[in-house]
């Protein structure tokens, strides 16, 4: 208990340190801060594990906590406006203890086999042993994501994993989408309408049995869900302030480490950031070196770890590298005015590419899409993988909301959403025997990853109904715009 105390602590003080020190204020503090919190730890403990390190917890939670404090106490004292209400603070403090104190009892925690096999890695990262122990296995289909986030769990108790932290997790997720929403739409809709659609949104996500079960489920699931709505949401607001830059960056690498696909989904949600000539070019230079640096590092290290058990290196772990390869090398193209003027053509070429994959790979073994699509529909539609009718209608949602209301920028929220169709059918090729017919199939657990994302879309698109489509269309085809300055002053 005084462990899990203090793990969570130390995420959610480094992260708020971090977010305010850039200038972030009000309420999104707090659920943003708990997930920069993670962030920062997802990232350590992985240059930790890739540089052969220790891997000790103590040490990851310390440098999450501690080096986002030195920084804000070092931008407090050269008179930045960062200062934090010491009575807030205090009350928000007992306010989370509190609340780690009741989950930890309630223990509320939900698993099934894989649970085991995330929870494996935590336990050899806790003992310093990650590296010679994990099979090949265990280390390429598992990543660092959850192993980290409950990896703090063993540092003096057999408990094995953290009672609190997923349950925070989909707390923190929740107010990222009901502030990732208000930002997006104020000013340009009436506050009364900003916060029926904000209260319409929590509700719908709350009554999603889905998230609330993934809420208390030992997967890394909701995680990626969160670091995929950061991504995305980041990119929506432009990123044209400091902290939603700080944290689109960190959620990057994060969010490469937690799945396997993570690599994929991360680039596809990234694209509209990258493409964008309404974003600082600075910025987006940053994000394409940060993707292409955690892509190099991580198939690296799957790489040297395939050679060091005597094993093949599988083609994906080449595929990864050799992306990293072309992010860095793309950097200095970034600026291009034939590339920005043409971005709506290049997004819809990626996104034609994928599907002709798609359709190459079922002409070469139509089985598979046969044995997933049926698979799928019963899983969805019948009942099997107890989504009720949630999913269908969030999709149905998402499609009426794209067809029937557009709003600008909207790309960054919908392209991670159509682009995952082609590829989650993809994905089916790269696992033996494609999807089954299950609750526990990896197609049935992996909607829950764009749940919190397609909810943003949906929300935004109904509320800004209102708003003229010719005022409001995405307009980043228009040419290149002067760079803006990212602010450094307080967000509310």
């Amino acid at each position: 208990m005084i462990v899990e105390l203090v793990a969570i602590l130390a995420l959610f003080v480094g992260g708020c340190a971090l977010l305010r020190g850039a200038g972030l204020s009000g309420w999104g503090l707090l659920p943003l801060g708990f997930i920069a919190g993670l962030c920062l730890e997802l990232i350590i403990g992985s240059l930790q594990i890739v540089l052969f390190l220790p891997t000790y917890p103590v040490i990851t939670l310390i440098l999450t906590a501690g080096l986002p404090l030195v920084w804000w106490a070092w931008r407090l004292r050269r008179g930045a406006d960062v200062g934090l209400p010491i009575g807030w603070s205090a009350l928000t403090l007992v306010g989370l203890g509190g609340a780690v104190w009741l989950l930890s009892i309630a223990n509320l925690v939900k698993h099934h086999t894989d649970s085991i096999y995330y929870l494996m890695p935590a336990w050899l990262l806790a003992d310093n042993s990650y590296r010679t122990e994990a099979s090949a296995e265990l280390v390429f289909t598992r990543l660092f994501g959850a192993a980290l986030m409950h990896a703090p769990a063993d540092i003096a108790s057999p408990s094995q994993y953290l009672r609190s932290v997923t349950p925070l997790l989909a707390a923190a997720t929740l107010g990222a989408v009901v502030w990732l929403f208000a930002r997006g739409v104020e000013g340009r809709i009436p506050r009364s309408r900003l916060v029926l659609f904000g209260a319409l949104g929590a509700v719908l996500l709350l009554s999603t049995n889905r998230f609330i079960y993934h809420a208390f489920y030992l997967n890394g699931h909701l995680l990626f869900a969160t670091l995929l709505l950061v991504i995305a949401g980041a990119g929506w607001l432009r990123v044209r302030t400091a902290p939603l830059s700080w944290l689109q960056l960190l959620a990057i690498p994060a969010l490469i480490v937690t799945r396997p696909e993570g690599f994929l989904v991360a680039g596809l949600a990234l694209l509209p950031t990258l493409l964008s000539a309404r974003i600082p070019r600075r910025h987006r230079a940053r994000a394409l070196a940060v993707y292409g640096v955690s892509c190099l590092a991580l198939h690296a290290f799957l790489g040297w770890v395939h050679l060091d058990r005597g094993l093949p290196v599988s083609g994906q772990v080449v595929g990864g590298f050799v992306v990293g390869v072309a992010a860095l090398a793309a950097v200095r193209f970034l600026g291009a005015p034939a590339l920005l003027g043409r971005s709506r053509l290049v997004l819809l070429a990626v996104e034609g590419m994928i599907w002709l994959g798609l359709i190459a790979f079922v002409a070469w073994r139509p089985s598979t899409a046969w044995y997933s699509a049926r698979a799928t529909y019963i899983n969805f539609m019948e009942g099997v993988g107890l989504w009720g009718y949630s999913a269908v209608v969030l999709g149905l949602l998402v499609v009426a909301a794209l067809v029937l209301f557009g709003f600008r920028d909207q790309v960054h929220l919908r392209y991670p959403l159509t682009t995952f169709v082609p590829l989650a059918l993809l994905l089916a090729y790269l696992r033996e025997g494609g999807y089954r017919t299950s609750q526990v199939d990896s197609l049935v657990r992996m909607v829950i990853q764009f749940v919190p994302l397609a909810l943003l879309l949906v929300i935004a698109a109904f509320a800004l109904s209102s708003v003229s489509r010719e005022l409001d269309e995405p307009n980043d085809e228009a040419g290149v715009v002067p760079e803006p300055v990212l602010a450094g002053g307080p967000v509310k």
